[in-house]
């Protein structure tokens, strides 16, 4: 691949690289040139000068308004910028005949000539960072873009989903630091509650949602089915959590999608799209709501809460027939007391004769 008319010029024969014909790409692991030739035939061949240079600058590429969030993932684009590159570079892809096979190139995070670093703006934010994302630097064929690449992960909790800080991100190559971006966070919201638990007896429950107040009032909480289940915001008993109330309004569903009941939680701040099952407990046994629930079974249960009534009726008549009964007896001990008992003492007299 290099040839004599290389051996002249600002850069060093590119001497440590990686092809791969079958993919069309060549990775390089230091500056230098290479002359790389295309064959169609036997005589019709071109060739191309690549010159690669050492990096001097990393700049961050627009957010273009976007919000990082702990819930799936965030890239932020960078550039490799050389000596001789102008702010118009776009991209760090030298050419591209938009016939790449369809296989994408995604080379490992250590081969990569640079590294990513990030940490929390507030000092005192109560949760590491390291526990909330994973980044690494990475690079797309297609945009032909590095980028720091950041994957949340599992960890939804009530107190990441209030934190207030944002995020500073800096990517550092050999002794080169970049600018530090500092990227708004919000967090997402959390659901306590993984499912639902009604009954024909609990027709209304509450389901909190977490999370800061500006994630909050873009919140959006419905039923899959109104007609069968309603949704509403009911309160909001601080700054950082709303309730909203779920109420089953109707126990005799006709199809089998309204057999089947779903709160849905979607946060368009955040990219999340929730859904909360709705479950239904019948007569000690827990089923999808409320498929079952037939007259028959709400007579019987009518049934059952009525003898349940009476009895606890009849057990305080009884409690209050025995107390009545000891109250006389006492009162009729006080007014009539029995007849004393007199006890006479014989004593004896002994007379001394002398």
């Amino acid at each position: 691949m290099p040839e004599e008319s290389l051996a002249s010029g600002p850069l060093p024969v590119l001497t440590c690289y990686s092809w791969s014909p079958l993919r069309g790409w060549l990775e390089h692991c230091g500056p230098g040139r290479a002359l790389v030739k295309y064959a169609l035939s036997d005589t019709i061949t071109t060739s191309t000068l690549v010159q690669v240079f050492p990096v001097q600058a990393i700049v961050f590429l627009s957010l273009n308004g976007r919000n990082l969030t702990n819930w799936g993932s965030f890239s932020v684009p960078l550039l490799l910028m050389s000596e001789h590159d102008s702010i118009e570079k776009s991209t760090n892809l030298l050419a591209h005949d938009n016939h790449c096979p369809s296989s994408s190139f995604a080379p490992l995070p250590q081969q990569l000539p640079f590294d990513c670093e990030i940490r929390f703006n507030s000092p005192m934010t109560p949760v590491d960072i390291h526990h909330v994302f994973h980044v690494q630097p990475s690079f797309s064929i297609q945009t032909g873009l590095y980028s720091c690449h950041f994957e949340a992960l599992n960890s939804l909790s009530p107190n990441t989903s209030v934190l207030t800080s944002n995020v500073t991100l800096r990517a550092i190559s050999d002794n080169l630091v970049s600018e530090p971006l500092v990227i708004p966070f919000l967090p997402s919201v959390f659901l306590p509650s993984k499912e639902l638990l009604l009954s024909d007896k609990l027709s209304w429950i509450m389901l909190p949602v977490i999370g800061i107040p500006q994630v909050l009032s873009h919140i959006q909480v419905f039923s899959s089915n109104e007609l069968i289940m309603s949704v509403a915001e009911a309160k909001r008993p601080d700054a950082t959590t709303v309730m909203f109330q779920v109420t089953i309004l109707s126990l005799a569903p006709t199809t089998q999608g309204e057999r089947q009941l779903y709160v849905y939680v979607y946060s368009p701040l955040t990219g999340q799209n929730i859904t909360v099952p709705v479950l239904l407990n019948v007569r000690g046994g827990t089923i999808s709501a409320p498929c079952i629930v037939q007259p028959a079974a709400i007579w019987y249960t009518y049934l059952e809460s009525l003898w349940g009534t009476a009895t606890s009726l009849i057990s305080i008549f009884v409690i209050i027939v025995v107390l009545w009964y000891s109250n006389i007896f006492n009162w009729t001990r006080l007014m009539y007391p029995p007849p004393s008992v007199l006890c006479y003492k014989h004593t004896k007299h002994y007379t001394n004769i002398s």
